[in-house]
């Protein structure tokens, strides 16, 4: 009943809960966030590779927002929700009236209780707070010299920025002062930063600023796995360096390694399946996830990049297929092989 309330609330707060989080926080309920996110980072790294693509993560962002934070944040952001978030703040429970059915009374039920992680998880208080932070760094006029080069996308509690190499240890004061202002530390051993531009070059050949930068956080020569998505283990995504396009990034190699071991598994069990039945097993196995290895790297891989490996695994899928219907894979003609795609 609690996360059913709080969820109408949030519901009837979207439009300024939408204005307050902004454009650039692509894990606010946005379809497909990260692959946009990938995207939009993408395009400017090849414009700027000599800029440098930082990294940061909050350390348990959902568990370490206080809740004076938020509230100031939805009091200023968003002020429809912050009715609900002060009644469960102060009272430490949120009233819910529901009408009976014949429409004759009202009754009132107190609920306490808190959402996952004080009330947090998957809450847009988080958002709003992270939107505070990031307002702070934004404007900070020591870095008012570089504003127009330097970009910003947050992922949630995952932060992503693109930074000139000249002003990114500032940018990682002010990051770190606002930050630790709203007790939001950053957890520094997950956090790293790539300049495409860096690609080919040897430690001995960086330059002071670059030296300087990775004193603070770790550089990364084969580009950064968009944070947020690396507890996903086998589905993380890679922000891809676009300096070596037609290399594939290694945890799609990982995706499709996978992929052609249970392809192979799958044809070893089909050799010993019984006739009536027994095979269809193997159908599910190829058309349910084996097909779908490379699913959230097509949105954010170039085709020709991805193409060649994807090729590889529908002929794995084409040869399931095949030994399914006692038949070789060129024995299939361009119609079964249309339905099997």
């Amino acid at each position: 009943m609690l996360k059913f309330a709080m969820g109408t609330c949030v519901k009837g707060a979207d439009s300024q809960i939408a204005g307050a989080v902004g454009r650039r926080q692509y894990g606010a309920g946005r379809a497909s966030g990260a692959a946009l996110e990938v995207a939009e980072v993408r395009a400017p790294a090849s414009i700027f590779p000599d800029d440098a693509l930082i990294g940061l993560d909050i350390k348990n962002a959902y568990g370490q927002a206080q809740w004076t934070d938020a509230l100031l944040a939805a009091v200023s952001k968003a002020p429809k929700l912050a009715v609900p978030m002060e009644t469960m703040w102060n009272c430490l429970r949120i009233a819910v009236y529901m009408q009976d059915e014949n429409g004759n009374g009202w009754h009132m039920f107190p609920i306490y209780g808190s959402l996952i992680q004080g009330n947090l998880e998957g809450h847009p208080a988080l958002y709003m707070i992270i939107a505070v932070v990031l307002h702070i760094v934004v404007n900070d006029p020591r870095l008012s010299q570089w504003s127009t080069r330097i970009r910003h996308w947050p992922y949630v509690d995952d932060w992503v920025i693109q930074v000139p190499l000249d002003a990114a240890c500032l940018l990682m004061k002010s990051v770190l002062e606002a930050t630790q202002k709203y007790a939001l530390p950053l957890q520094l051993p997950e956090c790293a930063f790539h300049v495409p531009a860096l690609a080919d070059q040897t430690e001995e050949e960086w330059s002071e600023e670059v030296k300087q930068l990775s004193q603070t956080i770790s550089y990364c020569p084969e580009g950064l796995i968009l944070l947020g998505t690396e507890a996903c283990k086998e589905q993380e995504i890679p922000l891809y360096p676009p300096r070596v396009p037609e290399r594939l990034p290694e945890p799609a190699l990982k995706r499709k390694d996978k992929a052609l071991r249970l392809a192979s598994a799958t044809l070893e069990m089909l050799a010993l399946a019984t006739l009536a039945g027994g095979k269809q097993p193997g159908f599910a196995i190829a058309r349910g996830i084996i097909a779908h290895s490379f699913d959230c790297d097509a949105g954010v891989l170039p085709c020709s990049t991805l193409l060649p490996h994807a090729s590889i695994i529908d002929d794995a899928v084409e040869n399931i297929v095949a030994r399914i219907m006692d038949l070789g894979s060129e024995q299939l003609d361009a119609d079964q092989k249309a339905r099997i795609g």
